[in-house]
């Protein structure tokens, strides 16, 4: 059997063990991805091919916690992409207020999903804090999920090193966050009030066995994001993605994807693109 092939069925068996560990269907993901992260744990665990690390993980039965969070790979910082928080801000949170006094409900309810580290849930909780001092009638309840528990286990406690305050104005940040005086001013941690608007909870987008979160249902969410993980799905599992969120939201209610995601075909006739700048979406009612 050619080498190449050996190595891509090594390749395919190592990210079945670690579906098999962690639950996810990480074989729905793009093959590209998936190699370039298991790359990177090949050279941590100085491996010189696939098999060789094949091995190495059955050797070594603690890098299945490694490899996982390696594929779930998670980058942020509070408000990521300024411009796209900040027509949430100016156009979408004061709609969303808007509904929620003109129907009757004291309360909006916000899901961020694959939220990694918690930096998106946070920067979310901080934009409604600020409009609920003007609108005290409604408030907000902020649900966060993901499939790493030791990613949320972190983002849960709210602290955060400085860099990844670099896009928070200095009044904001002496509001809602407070020095950590065991790290000399190298990281910020979350003030309580603010922690407590944002619930973390293990949740696999890509499960086939519930369609909302444990505590959610069909059609209670005002506003969704679900930003950069598309990107690595293969199209048959971002358009069950897409189905998913389509379904939680409440007619009216809003998505908003990546910069560099975009609807399936199949769903843009349910959605209208609120501003051409970046991927936020109202569904139709």
């Amino acid at each position: 059997m050619p080498d190449e092939i050996k190595q891509k069925e090594a390749l395919i068996r190592v990210i079945t063990l670690a579906q098999q560990w962690s639950g996810c269907n990480f074989l729905r993901y793009n093959p590209g991805t998936l190699e370039r992260r298991v790359g990177r744990r090949m050279i941590d665990a100085r491996c010189q091919n696939i098999s060789e690390y094949l091995d190495f993980l059955e050797r070594h039965p603690s890098e299945y916690h490694r490899l996982v969070a390696g594929l779930t790979i998670k980058v942020s910082c509070f408000f990521r992409d300024p411009p796209m928080f900040s027509i949430l801000e100016k156009v979408v949170l004061p709609r969303l207020f808007a509904q929620a006094k003109d129907s009757g409900r004291r309360q909006i309810r916000v899901w961020s999903t694959a939220c990694a580290g918690g930096e998106e849930a946070y920067s979310l909780a901080i934009l409604f804090a600020e409009q609920t001092k003007l609108i005290s009638q409604v408030s907000t309840s902020i649900l966060a999920t993901d499939l790493d528990p030791d990613a949320l286990a972190s983002a849960a406690t709210g602290l955060y090193p400085d860099d990844s305050l670099r896009e928070i104005a200095k009044m904001q940040r002496d509001r809602f966050f407070v020095s950590s005086p065991a790290t000399d001013g190298e990281f910020w941690q979350i003030r309580p009030a603010l922690r407590a608007m944002v619930d973390f909870v293990v949740f696999d987008l890509t499960s086939t066995t519930r369609t909302s979160p444990p505590s959610g249902i069909f059609a209670e969410y005002d506003l969704i994001l679900c930003r950069n993980m598309l990107i690595y799905c293969q199209p048959s599992l971002k358009l069950e993605i897409i189905r998913r969120l389509h379904t939680c939201l409440r007619p009216g209610g809003y998505l908003v994807l990546g910069r560099s995601e975009s609807l399936p075909e199949e769903y843009k006739n349910h959605f209208v693109h609120i501003d051409q700048r970046v991927k936020i979406y109202a569904k139709e009612e």
